[in-house]
């Protein structure tokens, strides 16, 4: 996929879990001067279902031009992520994005997030998607690597997006010929069990449900025209 196509070498990079979900930006930097963040072996990061926030530390060993180099850190359904800047043992936070936050509040307007670490120091970033499943990758690029990235997925995106269109006008066709009202939702039920095709296999939103709004995943109960064995409602 695209967006796993991350740069070769990585360095270190540093991982605490927070299953109190109280840690503040100065705290966390105190543990991670004592050793306590663990170094992660690979750029994929992958607890499942938790009940808590994790903590990622990167260190900039040298100065660089501004924007020059980012760190990518998804997926794009993050809820919150806090990042921070420690230099001279001083926290400063930087951004506060996230799939819950404004488009605006993203470092770069793009769908991922990426954070800029040019200034030599300490970088903190508070990942909260806690309650839900997560899977979190992290890596440094540019910001002419991250632009074509993102163009890429975004030129995959619309392309199976308007493919799944094409199905929705192609099943209001056959409906509008034939007058069989199974063709009516036959197509956006089969757009929705295609979701997975789209990069990172992450739905990036359900026409299914925008066209149904609140309709179960049974809809013959609420829909009694159906056919008794219409194969759309045996899931």
């Amino acid at each position: 996929m695209f967006s796993q196509g991350q740069p070769g070498k990585q360095p270190d990079f540093f991982l605490y879990e927070d299953a109190s979900k109280t840690l503040n930006s100065n705290e966390a930097l105190s543990l991670f001067e004592k050793g306590k963040f663990r170094k992660t072996t690979s750029t994929i990061f992958n607890p499942g279902f938790n009940n808590a926030v994790f903590w990622l530390a990167y260190y900039n060993e040298r100065e660089l031009p501004a924007d020059s180099l980012l760190l990518h850190i998804g997926d794009h359904h993050i809820n919150r992520i806090h990042f921070y800047y420690a230099g001279d043992s001083v926290v400063e936070q930087l951004f506060e994005t996230g799939d819950y936050y404004p488009f605006s509040q993203r470092p770069l307007a793009v769908k991922g997030f990426y954070f800029p670490v040019s200034k030599k120091g300490l970088y903190l970033a508070r990942v909260d998607k806690s309650n839900e499943s997560l899977q979190m990758v992290f890596w440094l690029t540019s910001l002419r690597q991250a632009v074509r990235t993102e163009g890429k997925i975004g030129l995959v995106m619309a392309l199976l997006s308007g493919m799944m269109m094409l199905m929705i006008l192609f099943g209001l066709y056959l409906f509008y010929i034939s007058r069989e009202r199974i063709y009516f939702i036959i197509s956006p039920i089969s757009v929705q069990d295609g979701y997975g095709c789209w990069p990172t296999a992450v739905m990036v939103f359900n026409i299914y449900g925008l066209i149904f709004p609140g309709l179960p995943v049974r809809p013959g109960r609420f829909l009694p025209w159906l056919p008794e064995h219409c194969p759309c409602c045996s899931w």
